[in-house]
């Protein structure tokens, strides 16, 4: 197995996990802040021709805020899981591996060079990313998945036999 660029960049990420919470909870402050310093009352307004009210459309406004803030945390509530799944396997490691795999990933850059213990990693975020989408329901990452044109090519005759076709 290979690690391109991209799946060195996944590690990377994995490791980076706190800043990420850090970043989406100060979103989270941030927009909360905006919703409610926004006037939340009725106004009278005209055009010159007529007169008419607009006020704060409470059915759109407050479920958009409600709708977002819930998205946020659960997303933060899925980084937790994951840095906690990748805690257990780092802490099940050998404490120099443990070491050299958190300094390696930490940086600012990427690794030039791979080795098996990041292979194993990355197999481990691979099994994580898994369990994450089976918990909550998302449909499975076939990025790294053994899909071939023998497959798929049978796979199409048997549904075309079924079919009659």
């Amino acid at each position: 197995m290979k690690l391109e660029k991209f799946e060195r960049e996944e590690i990377q990420a994995y490791f980076k996990i706190d800043e990420k919470i850090s970043n989406i909870e100060e979103r989270i402050k941030e927009i909360t802040e905006i919703f409610y310093s926004q006037t939340m009352s009725t106004r009278t307004e005209s055009d010159g021709k007529e007169i008419y009210s607009r006020g704060f459309n409470m059915d759109r406004n407050v479920v958009l805020y409600l709708d977002t803030i819930l998205a946020r945390e659960r997303t933060i509530e899925i980084l937790r899981k994951r840095k906690s799944y990748l805690n257990n396997y780092l802490n099940s490691l050998d404490p120099l591996d443990k070491k050299y795999l958190i300094d390696r990933y930490k940086k600012d850059y990427l690794p030039k060079s791979v080795n098996s213990l990041d292979k194993e990693l990355y197999l481990e975020i691979l099994e994580i990313n898994e369990a994450i989408n089976n918990m909550y329901g998302y449909p499975p990452d076939l990025r790294n998945s053994d899909v071939t044109n023998d497959y798929l090519e049978s796979d199409f005759d048997k549904i075309a036999d079924m079919l009659g076709v």
